[in-house]
């Protein structure tokens, strides 16, 4: 099942992000726990996430409570 869900993404709701960190820290996380990639090479893979979903720009905000 692990292997299964490392394959699946997700679409963040409101209040399904972690308050303590980022937009990117939020999506970074998962790349850091389950991979070994270098943080410069997540950092660069954040950016591209964002930029694919019109964000550009957002991933150093921090969410807001609604």
């Amino acid at each position: 099942m692990d292997a299964l869900r490392k394959r699946i993404g997700l679409a963040f709701q409101g209040g399904a992000l972690i308050g303590s960190l980022s937009v990117g820290g939020n999506i970074a996380l998962p790349l850091l726990e389950h991979t070994a990639l270098d943080p410069s090479t997540i950092e660069v893979m954040v950016r591209i996430k964002l930029e694919q979903v019109g964000l550009s720009g957002f991933e150093k905000l921090q969410p807001v409570a609604a």
